[in-house]
């Protein structure tokens, strides 16, 4: 099996007004993110009323955001330096991978959270702690799964796990934006329903 450790990663040709404008776009939208979230997380630790309004899930997925900023910082900038050493982009690709995956499953977590509150308040409110704790083990888990998977991408690149990650990314992605928006969606249908019948007893 090949092994990589020498091929650049990005073209050296490409033209210098574009880099520069996406040097700069990735630079402010990865300030932005680390930004927010840092200071979300902050205002849970300092504010005690915050804190105890602040469900887990949410301050999971803002810990998650926080560390997807950060892997895009270190990522690009490897990638800017066109980066070929084995270990630093090994650690790289799997951090990204990690927070990344959270980050997504963190969303798909707290709608499925959202739809058991909504339609089962009452067992809800009897199991909703051990199962935000569930809940946010699971994103973690998963986010880690993915993150391990990813070192076939940086290591074989014409090795069978790459295929298997890019699958295993493309399906994680897609399921979750269907169960995403079927949750939200059913939801939505379901309130506007109840909405109308309450309209039409409405003299």
């Amino acid at each position: 099996m090949e092994v990589w450790t020498t091929q650049p990663l990005i073209e050296s040709d490409i033209p210098a007004k574009v880099r520069w404008i996406v040097d700069r776009v990735t630079i402010t939208l990865c300030g932005v993110i680390i930004i927010g979230n840092a200071m979300i997380i902050l205002a849970g630790i300092i504010n005690r009323d915050l804190r105890r309004k602040t469900s887990i899930l949410v301050a999971s997925l803002a810990l998650a955001d926080l560390l997807v900023g950060i892997s895009i910082s270190i990522t690009y900038s490897l990638i800017m330096q066109n980066e070929r050493s084995i270990l630093v982009m090994l650690f790289a690709m799997i951090f990204a991978h990690f927070s990344g995956n959270s980050a997504i499953v963190h969303l798909a977590i707290i709608a499925a959270d959202r739809f058991i509150s909504v339609f089962s308040p009452l067992r809800y409110a009897a199991i909703k702690t051990k199962l935000h704790v569930v809940m946010v083990i699971f994103c973690w888990s998963f986010g880690l799964i993915a993150g391990v998977l990813a070192q076939d991408v940086i290591i074989y690149p014409g090795f069978q796990g790459v295929k298997m990650i890019n699958y295993l990314n493309f399906m994680t992605y897609f399921s979750i934006c269907v169960l995403y928006g079927a949750l939200y969606g059913y939801i939505g249908f379901t309130a506007r329903k109840h909405r109308n019948n309450i309209r039409s007893q409405v003299p």
